[in-house]
């Protein structure tokens, strides 16, 4: 029998046992509950009486079934992260408040600040581009090589929703590894205004206005972020020249100015309307622009800049135990890259060595993204909930590239564009009075090229007696090949060149997860829990001619890969005494290339974390302190080449007091251990030093 598939058999049958075993124990402590003399409280609901209360103010959860549930109700796996956790702990952007969720690893360097290429975020051991992320609920389309999460400012956010394993069943392609949903805040029903100016190393500045009111039916909220900074990066970096298939990588340590400066700004606006007691209209928009300097040598420098543009309108008809809501999206990206250096060199192949005097070259991505989606959900009964949609999707990029040097001088450019259809039904199932949840679905999505991808799910949730659960998960989950995979023309890089394939498969996965929590009264709450994923036909860069034009390679992609990622994760959460939580997390997980016997270079082995929260709102003082710990690791760098990464520390601590109602003070640290971390093993410095910033916010 074929190992991955023996491998995913044998996962059925435990995760299967142990479902049948927690379920018979959960109907048995039923009927004993049945039997007894014990009666809910005058007024109590039955079904609220039969189950045990998990967490105290749970927050209400969307992302894992599309429909509403507490968290502690939720079938399907997930973590969140709150407005409160995000401003105690001085987070600045989205990728600053993931860091330390269970499974999560974003590998973020060689820069301080919200500029540069962004934050690669993993999930249980996938990468970036097997992530998906969404913002309410619509598609962020990554650019370059992270969904530039460090774009979206914490102020904005009101939750963010982290759902693990595969959700193609729902979301559709990317979301092999889970589905990070970011929730923008929503109208208050007071008039509410925030100021936040902040300062400090690296000669970064900042602030953030926010506003929401209420009026009648109407409510809006509006935002606007800007931060400018010098930057950092390590001085005595030694740069790639070139990387390609399995040649050499030369690197060449040049002096380069410290610093990359850089200034980005976000406006967002969101205005909802209540139409009668059954109709609510939500229309939304955000623009982001960003301009970055990296300074490579006194003779030259790297520039880039991005511009976003995304707007939603949804509208939802709520009428008793029925639904409908229907969504239409646009989301516009810019990426623009400029290179210009007089004392260029690069070896392909030592030897030769070939020194271009002067090079100017530069390249510009500019991508649109449609979607439309139309859904309802209906309770037929008290113990079922039917969910369905279609959805529609149209893409399109346009990307240009020039290069004028002493050997070259050329320019390059081609547009594509696709649209995918798809739909997917959902039902959850409720047993003995909520104890046991089952969540069928399945996806169908067509494409014209790589055709059509049927993709099902199977959750499930059994509530045990004494404050603990039982979650587990198993599904299939897809990605689709990018728009440059599928048709770029042959097109130059440095050091090769490179085509599309109109041949490629998506890549696809099994992946299944199973986790047990358990809540000690007021006093802790703790989860433990597996995941495993089988993938295949995961696209990858294969040179398809050694010679192809000057000595150069051509490669393109090719579905190649098969893949086996296994992990395991724990998370505890005191409140030790009034005023203080104390969070501590842990992921172990293996990657594993079966066609190479190696493993797939894309998160630590060992990932550790723990952020400490006081509070004392008697005298308004609190603060903040985090640590995390990565362990060595090996990982791929561009060309294919392999680096052993050390280990790593990331630490950060806030302290902050509120005078009255209306004014906070604040003091942040990041990397206080002052640790100094070497990514490639070749002498720099990829983490920012320590750095010190003040806050001041006003409240309305």
């Amino acid at each position: 029998m074929n190992r991955g598939v023996g491998s995913i058999w044998l996962a059925i049958l435990a995760l299967s046992l142990l479902f049948a075993f927690s379920l018979g124990a959960a109907i048995d402590a039923r009927a004993e509950e049945d039997d007894s003399d014990t009666t809910p409280e005058p007024g109590a609901d039955e079904a609220e009486a039969a189950v045990p209360v998990y967490r105290a103010g749970d927050e209400v959860v969307v992302t894992g079934t599309r429909t509403k549930h507490a968290l502690s109700d939720a079938p399907v796996a997930t973590s969140i992260v709150t407005q409160e956790e995000m401003e105690k702990s001085g987070a600045v952007d989205a990728g600053d408040a993931l860091e330390t969720v269970p499974g999560v690893f974003v590998d973020d360097y060689e820069q301080s600040g919200r500029g540069g290429p962004g934050s690669g975020i993993n999930l249980q051991g996938l990468p970036t581009d097997r992530i998906l992320v969404l913002i309410d609920g619509q598609r962020l389309p990554w650019t370059m090589r992270a969904p530039d999460l460090e774009l979206i400012p914490s102020q904005l956010i009101r939750r963010i929703e982290v759902v693990k394993g595969p959700s193609s069943s729902l979301y559709g392609s990317d979301a092999i590894g889970g589905v990070i949903n970011i929730l923008t805040r929503d109208p208050s029903t007071e008039p509410k205004g925030e100021l936040n100016l902040w300062g400090g190393s690296f000669n970064t500045f900042g602030g953030n206005a926010f506003h929401s009111w209420g009026a009648g039916p109407v409510g809006w909220v509006a935002n606007f972020n800007r931060e400018q900074s010098g930057g950092w990066i390590d001085a005595n970096a030694a740069r790639p020249i070139v990387e390609i298939g399995e040649g050499v990588v030369d690197t060449k340590p040049e002096p380069n100015n410290d610093g990359h400066p850089y200034e980005t700004n976000d406006l967002f606006g969101k205005v909802r309307v209540q139409s009668g007691s059954y109709l609510t209209w939500t229309a939304e928009s955000r623009y982001h622009w960003e301009d970055n300097q990296f300074s490579d040598t006194d003779d030259g420098n790297v520039s880039d800049d991005k511009t976003q543009l995304s707007g939603q309108v949804r509208g939802e008809l709520s009428a008793g135990r029925f639904g409908l809501s229907g969504m239409a999206a646009y989301f516009h990206r810019t990426f623009r890259y400029r290179e210009y250096s007089t004392t260029y060199t690069y070896n392909p192949f030592p030897p030769p060595e070939f020194i271009r005097g002067l090079v100017n070259k530069g390249n510009t991505t500019r991508g649109d993204e449609y979607n439309g989606e139309l859904a309802g959900n209906g309770a037929l009964t008290d113990w079922n909930l039917l969910s369905g949609g279609l959805s529609w999707r149209h893409e399109r990029i346009d990307y240009s590239a020039f290069e004028e040097s002493s050997l070259v001088d050329s320019r390059q450019a081609y547009n594509a564009y696709q649209t995918v259809l798809s739909a997917f039904a959902q039902d959850e199932m409720f047993f003995f009075d909520r104890v046991w949840s089952l969540v069928p679905g399945v996806r169908v999505d067509n494409h014209p090229e790589w055709g059509t991808t049927v993709n099902p799910k199977f959750s499930t949730l059994v509530k045990l007696p004494g404050n603990h659960a039982f979650r587990a998960s198993i599904g299939r989950a897809f990605r689709e090949p990018t728009l440059s995979q599928l048709y770029r023309p042959i097109f130059r890089h440095t050091g090769y060149f490179l085509r599309g394939n109109e041949d490629l498969k998506p890549e696809a996965a099994v992946g299944w997860n199973a986790e047990i929590e358990q809540l000690f009264g007021k006093f802790a709450h703790a989860s433990v829990g597996y995941f495993q994923y089988e993938l295949q036909d995961m696209i990858y860069q294969q040179i398809i001619a050694d010679n192809y034009l000057a000595g150069f390679p051509l490669m393109t992609c090719v579905n190649l890969k098969r893949a086996r990622i296994i992990g395991g994760e724990t998370a505890l959460t005191l409140f030790p005494i009034d005023y203080v939580r104390w969070s501590l997390n842990y992921t172990y997980t293996r990657t594993f290339d079966l066609d190479e016997d190696t493993s797939l270079g894309t998160v630590p082995e060992h990932n550790a974390a723990s952020q400490l929260f006081v509070d004392y709102t008697p005298w308004g003082l609190g603060g903040f302190v985090g640590a995390q710990y990565q362990s060595p690791r090996d990982y791929i760098g561009m060309g294919g080449l392999w680096y052993k990464a050390k280990y790593r520390w990331q630490t950060n601590a806030r302290v902050y007091k509120t005078l009255g109602k209306h004014v906070e003070l604040g003091f942040r640290v990041d990397n206080w251990l002052g640790y100094w971390w070497d990514r490639e093993g070749d002498g720099d410095n990829d983490l920012p030093p320590t750095g010190y910033y003040g806050e001041l916010k006003l409240s309305l």
